[in-house]
């Protein structure tokens, strides 16, 4: 049997799926060699990734509609560990105010949310990939069993125009306080 560094015979997949497998050692059944999916381990140790894609209609009324990322799960709570931002533009840049902030954040946060995106950084002509953003723990509010949404808390209008789409990938864990 080839070493798994070898990978002229084990060929390396980038990125892997939740859905490939994973060689592992049972070490509840004699050390037997056994797979599961990339996805169970995943789950197992607690860290969670999505990919949501905020289409421009909700970009447009997102200072008074809030736009749900992860939906909440009861008694726990929601920690973001890191969020990138990815903007896709359509055919209109966005005409968001300079300091109109939209918070990765729960409706009961609002503005203490875990995370913040400039709305002038999605006045873009262009695709952006650089608006990545991640602050960790929320400053407070967060109550278990709520959602992650987006939303412009702060009192701000919303865009006159615009057509691109928002991508966001989201690490995160679900947490229990007992």
């Amino acid at each position: 049997m080839a070493k798994i560094e070898n990978t002229t015979v084990y060929p390396i997949k980038t990125p892997p799926s939740n859905d490939d497998y994973f060689v592992i050692t049972d070490v509840e059944d004699s050390n037997a060699t056994k797979n599961c999916k990339i996805g169970d381990i995943s789950g197992s140790i607690n860290i969670f990734e999505t990919q949501v894609t905020v289409p421009s209609a909700n970009i447009l009324l997102i200072a008074t509609n809030m736009f749900t990322l992860i939906t909440g799960v009861p008694g726990k709570y929601i920690v973001p560990i890191s969020i990138l931002a990815k903007l896709n533009y359509g055919t209109v840049a966005y005409d968001f105010g300079v300091s109109d902030n939209i918070w990765l954040t729960t409706s009961n946060a609002g503005a203490n949310g875990c995370a913040a995106i400039l709305g002038s950084t999605l006045n873009n002509s262009a695709d952006n990939t650089t608006i990545g953003t991640g602050k960790g723990l929320a400053n407070g509010g967060f109550a278990a069993g709520e959602s992650l949404v987006l939303w412009g808390v702060g009192g701000f209008s919303n865009p006159t125009q615009g057509d691109g789409t928002l991508t966001l990938s989201i690490q995160y864990r679900l947490v229990q306080i007992i």
